[in-house]
């Protein structure tokens, strides 16, 4: 869990951006959870070096609930 007051113990961030079904409510993320951008590839992975084979991010941010520390990443994400 991150150490941090905005994430409360069902560790979903308290952020009005994320609904109950843990998606954000943003223009660039559609219904199946992937995001609309060309840095993402067929197989809902990042294209970058910076997301390995367990499909998280390799930063200290995210833990291994694969949630982010500005947004809330769901499993069903990748």
């Amino acid at each position: 869990m991150l150490a941090s007051s905005t994430v409360p113990e069902n560790g979903m961030l308290a952020s009005s951006t994320v609904p109950e079904n843990g998606r954000l409510t943003s223009s660039t993320m559609p219904e199946n959870g992937r995001l609309a951008s060309s840095t993402v590839a067929e197989n809902g992975m990042l294209a970058s070096s910076t997301v390995p084979e367990n499909c998280m991010l390799s930063s200290s941010t995210v833990q291994k609930t694969a949630m982010l520390a500005g947004s809330a990443v769901p499993e069903t994400a990748c």
